[in-house]
């Protein structure tokens, strides 16, 4: 509970130390360890007080997941076990739980029990493909959605830090889950349901349609923003106010470079020279309609195909 409520009223770093120091307790109590979980559930009134195995179980995975997400999406190093037997949740009627342990095991954890189905060689082709698994999760439970929207931003991040070209299908499974998590939050927000992760997640989508700078994520920016301050307004905090103020100044530099690009290219149009104006008929016929779908590469190899022949093969 220390933790769940630095999470929501401080900075990350805080609820960060916390958490090390929750999962430091789960591995003196043993709870990381089946065989101590068993021992502790069949002592003499342990179920009358929730000590079942499961429940004890549902103790130690869920302050895992906690652990990892929170870890991983500041870049901090998680509490490391040397062997985690402890046996998985039993998936119960009207509960997440499960879902969102299973949902955080897709983060790369040395105690984490999911496995790819290959070994990739390169640290963004492992992203990529738990960017894949992410995406073939599927639900509809508010938090889950937020929370899946969160683990691919985190994945964004590091193939953005990367500097590897990204798969235009990943990209669109990250503005996708981005969308939905903007719906989410704001149905969170409207039962009253404040996590952390609602306002944080839709602040990340934001900055990260920014970063890709595409026509697709320009797009979809409004609707974030819109989304940020619908939840600003929700939760009215000095911090809260402090997300909005930093993505719309983020906003604004987006907008200056491109003002400054758009200006050096309005030069080059304004230096024209050499060949007169065409006809707008003759100017039409002579310029193909052409959009941001266009590939490029082609584009820039077959004006050269009538100088060197129809029967030259690139």
């Amino acid at each position: 509970m220390r933790v769940f409520y630095l999470r929501a009223t401080t900075r990350p770093s805080n609820a960060w130390i916390a958490s090390c120091t929750q999962m430091h307790l789960c591995e003196a109590i043993g709870l990381h360890e089946e065989e101590t979980i068993k021992k502790m559930a069949s002592i003499a009134g342990a179920a009358a007080l929730g000590h079942d195995a499961d429940r004890l179980r549902r103790i130690f995975w869920i302050s895992w997941a906690g652990h990892i997400m929170l870890s991983y999406e500041y870049d901090r190093s998680p509490v490391y076990f040397r062997a985690v037997t402890c046996q998985s949740i039993i998936p119960v009627p009207g509960s997440i739980a499960d879902q969102f342990v299973h949902m955080i095991q897709i983060i790369p954890s040395p105690n984490s029990p999911f496995q790819l189905e290959w070994q990739p060689q390169s640290p963004s082709e492992e992203l990529f493909e738990r960017l894949k698994a992410l995406g073939g999760l599927y639900t509809t439970h508010p938090f889950l959605v937020v929370t899946k929207a969160e683990i691919a931003f985190c994945f964004y991040r590091r193939l953005y830090q990367l500097k590897t070209h990204i798969p235009d299908g990943l990209i669109a499974l990250v503005i996708e889950s981005g969308n939905a998590a903007i719906v989410a939050a704001e149905q969170q927000a409207s039962h009253g349901r404040l996590f952390w992760n609602v306002i944080g997640s839709v602040f990340q989508y934001a900055c990260i349609l920014l970063a890709i700078d595409t026509p697709a994520a320009s797009a979809n920016t409004g609707a974030a923003f819109t989304g940020l301050e619908n939840l600003v307004k929700a939760a009215d905090t000095r911090l809260t106010r402090e997300a909005l103020s930093m993505a719309r100044h983020l906003l604004s530099l987006t907008m200056a470079k491109k003002r400054k690009e758009l200006a050096q290219l309005e030069a080059v149009e304004a230096g024209y020279q050499f060949f007169p104006e065409q006809p707008e008929s003759a100017a039409d016929a002579a310029v193909p309609d052409i959009d941001w779908d266009l590939d490029w590469d082609q584009f820039f190899i077959e004006p050269y195909l009538s100088m060197l022949g129809t029967d030259v093969h690139l």
